[in-house]
């Protein structure tokens, strides 16, 4: 706790490849605005939601999720917690989204790729979310009727559902003509070219 209360120029923050199996919530300071926050290939079990201002880029690929919870330790009591534009937890065991409980309104880039998710339809309402990656799931079907697929993503612009069990590519094409839909090996190069921030340029030496 409060390893990093006092840096609040803080930008990037490297912890990926250890042993790491919790993060506290209030290991930055509050005024800290992270570009990049990397815990990929460690040992945690949830999506530590942290108190910092924002975080630009958050990476928990390779760890041992198995559900999106951002809440987990609040136990009923708000904080002030960062903001998160582009979260990212491929290669973890993540199933039925069943156990959400809410998910940042902020995050405009989500990449939950290479799990074990079989359906959408608890997926929350993510307003903001312009890119979606779910490759390499188990889905079988993406939302049952058109107008909830457009109220969870109103925003949404790429889809990716490469390698999945859904034959709903012509369903998706024919009632959301505005969303990119791929299905190509170069998603994360594609989508680290649309996304237009700061993070553009760490996107893209990660794809």
């Amino acid at each position: 706790s409060d390893l990093f209360k006092k840096c609040e120029e803080l930008r990037e923050v490297n912890l990926h490849n250890n042993d790491i199996i919790k993060v506290p919530y209030n290991l930055f300071n509050v005024k800290a605005h992270l570009k990049v926050l990397d815990l990929s290939h460690n040992h945690l079990n949830f999506i530590p939601d942290l108190e910092a201002n924002s975080i630009g880029y958050y990476d928990m690929s390779f760890n041992n999720i198995t559900h999106f919870d951002l809440n987990y330790e609040n136990e009923g009591r708000r904080r002030k917690l960062a903001r998160i534009e582009t979260l990212t937890v491929a290669f973890n065991r993540i199933s039925l989204c069943l156990e959400l409980r809410e998910m940042r309104d902020d995050i405009v880039h989500l990449d939950v790729s290479h799990n074990e998710i079989i359906e959408l339809s608890h997926f929350p309402q993510l307003p903001n979310l312009e890119v979606l990656n779910l490759a390499q799931n188990n889905i079988s079907k993406l939302i049952p009727y058109a107008d909830d697929f457009d109220n969870k993503f109103p925003s949404l612009r790429v889809l990716n559902i490469t390698l999945n069990d859904c034959a709903d590519y012509r369903f998706m094409r024919s009632n959301f003509p505005h969303i990119s839909l791929s299905i190509d090996a170069n998603f994360t190069h594609h989508c680290s070219n649309i996304h237009h921030d700061d993070n553009s340029d760490e996107m893209q030496k990660r794809s």
